[in-house]
């Protein structure tokens, strides 16, 4: 079986949903299973935490956790039809709606981050045809409102994709494999950020390393990266980013 691993940064411990305390945590989805992951290993082992059965043999595009919810939040099937959903520490979970933006249904949804700044759920969109049109570029940045799933437009990203992302502070990091390299790059994100968004390129690897999704730490200039079978570590410290493995190839614990 092939694992395609993605990252989330949530909760693991918590007293109660009114008062939680929390111990920050990776968490993981592999299609429709959700996992803890401990990256002090090697390699990374994956405790199981759940089975989202409503996504059966569905691919779990990206997820995120919003600490104003205590939710995590996540893309399903997202080349056909791409919905929203969300999952609770408890393992409640539910499907909010299909994406929509001015109401059309959205054809492709790649990624999402929270932004505890702006204290919004950010979206990378396709809205010029999906992959029914042989367009699989998400070059839209949207915010999306949690309970019905609809689209709010922010800018189009001058790189044209928007593969993974997360945020440090108020810069957008994302990344966008093409041709033959990885390019992560970065964007100035307000809540008055609108139209072409202008990004500064921070790190260009070698497409061998595509990365699938992203994740923080709680900590400012760090992010997980996974490309579905490693994990690694970005750096955003230095004037200099680096990208450097923590973990071998996953195995479940």
């Amino acid at each position: 079986m092939i694992m395609r691993l993605l990252l989330v940064l949530c909760g693991l411990f918590y007293t109660s949903t009114a008062f939680p305390q929390f111990n920050f945590g990776l968490f993981g989805a592999i299609q429709d299973e959700f996992f803890r992951l401990d990256i002090s290993n090697s390699p990374t082992t994956l405790d199981r935490e759940t089975r989202l059965t409503v996504f059966e043999h569905t691919r779990i595009r990206s997820l995120a956790y919003v600490p104003t919810e205590c939710r995590y939040y996540g893309i399903a099937s997202h080349t056909e039809d791409p919905v929203l959903f969300w999952l609770d520490p408890d393992g409640n979970y539910a499907v909010v709606n299909q994406f929509t933006l001015d109401g059309v249904a959205l054809p492709l949804v790649e990624s999402m981050a929270w932004n505890e700044l702006t204290g919004q759920l950010y979206v990378a969109v396709s809205r010029n045809g999906g992959v029914d049109r042989r367009d699989f570029y998400s070059e839209t940045l949207v915010t999306v409102d949690l309970t019905t799933a609809e689209c709010t437009l922010v800018g189009i990203v001058d790189e044209g994709d928007m593969d993974a992302m997360e945020f440090n502070r108020d810069k957008l990091i994302f990344v966008n494999t093409d041709g033959e390299e990885t390019f992560i790059g970065q964007i100035p994100i307000s809540p008055s950020s609108s139209g072409l968004l202008a990004s500064e390129a921070l790190l260009r690897v070698n497409r061998s390393i595509t990365i699938i999704d992203m994740a923080g730490t709680g900590e400012q200039h760090q992010i997980f990266c996974t490309t579905g079978r490693q994990i690694y570590r970005l750096n955003l410290a230095s004037d200099q980013p680096v990208l450097s493995s923590v973990g071998a190839t996953l195995r479940a614990g």
